[in-house]
């Protein structure tokens, strides 16, 4: 026999909810409110769990597909965040799944600006710089800006940001060059140490 038409609309309401529960948690009362409430707990904390977990699975996916480019995930979200460039993580994600010749020019782009910061330049101007496989401009807000400068100034900023770089590498090729010396004086001088130990023994 079906009570719920002399129930009233709050524990109609509760019944409703409860529709497709198992046992007595669909149509007895007072067991349907206690699984009705703990449902909507799990619903409310979930809601929030499946947005951290999707997250988590596009870093993954981005992290992947950097991999594949001898980047690290960390560097890479560095590059884009002073470049200016504002694809979110979920677009990131799609574009290394569906478009990895458009993900490399993104990579690019986030190690051209990284070594433009490095050099002490404006890490805007690394999405001035042409880059391989560059089938889309990142960020768009360049294409109108590229479209009102003169080739000649577009010639001299590429050429000071190509300078630049090529100063920064030679610098870090130097500072490689000491710290390996460095080292192998230090390793030298172990050795004489442990010779001059073991020796006395």
């Amino acid at each position: 026999h079906n009570h719920t038409t002399t129930m009233p609309l709050r524990q109609k309401k509760i019944l409703k909810l409860a529709k497709g529960f198992h046992g007595n948690r669909k149509n007895v009362w007072r067991v349907a409110r206690l699984a009705v409430w703990k449902s909507l707990q799990h619903a409310y904390r979930m809601r929030r769990q499946k947005k951290r977990e999707m997250k988590q699975l596009w870093i993954k996916q981005v992290n992947a597909a950097c991999r594949e480019h001898s980047i690290k995930y960390g560097q890479f979200m560095h590059g884009l965040h002073i470049s200016g460039c504002e694809v979110n993580r979920k677009m990131l994600a799609e574009l290394a799944r569906m478009e990895p010749l458009s993900f490399f020019s993104v990579v690019q782009l986030s190690t051209l600006s990284r070594k433009v910061a490095a050099a002490g330049l404006n890490p805007h101007a690394a999405a001035d710089v042409p880059l391989p496989y560059k089938l889309y401009d990142f960020p768009q807000e360049f294409d109108a800006e590229n479209e009102n400068r003169t080739q000649k100034e577009y010639d001299t900023r590429t050429s000071t940001v190509q300078k630049a770089l090529t100063e920064a590498l030679e610098r870090e090729r130097d500072e490689d060059a000491k710290f390996e010396e460095q080292l192998k004086k230090e390793m030298e001088s172990k050795k004489k140490a442990d010779d001059l130990y073991f020796g006395t023994l």
